[in-house]
């Protein structure tokens, strides 16, 4: 049950991230200078309230998943874990205070390293979905 939970988490994690760098932050290029700090505002209360709960359950049963592992996969989740502190650091030291910035103000260059940093998270979320299909036997 938990592995389930796990998977799915870091699948709609997965789906989520591919969809933001592809559609949703490019899109912001089209948002008017005006109206970008209020959009962008409530974007990142949207968003985060979609993929914060599934990153927190994502962590939360990968180190249950780790801890109670047989000795043949305790590597394999700890490598699983290792990929997630990945994607909590880019979050944390990229991209979001590239979205505070641009709270602020529009910036075609905050925006692209937000784009840019964003390939960390979007790589590491799929090496995630192949381990653990990995370690279904798929």
């Amino acid at each position: 049950m938990i592995f389930l939970l796990h998977l799915i988490a870091t699948s709609a994690l997965f789906g989520a991230i591919w969809y933001i760098q592809l559609v949703h932050y490019p899109l912001y290029r089209f948002v008017g200078e005006k109206e970008f700090s209020a959009y962008h505002l409530r974007n990142i209360c949207m968003t985060a309230s979609v993929v914060i709960p599934l990153m927190v359950l994502e962590l939360f049963t990968g180190f249950w998943l780790w801890w109670n592992a047989v000795d043949a996969q305790k590597t394999e989740f700890f490598v699983g874990l290792l990929l997630l502190g990945v994607c909590w650091g880019s979050t944390l030291f990229f991209q979001i205070p590239y979205h505070w910035n641009l709270i602020r103000m529009k910036d075609e260059r905050i925006l692209k390293r937000l784009i840019q940093t964003n390939w960390i998270r979007t790589i590491v979320w799929s090496l995630r979905v192949c381990l653990l299909l990995k370690i279904m036997g798929v």
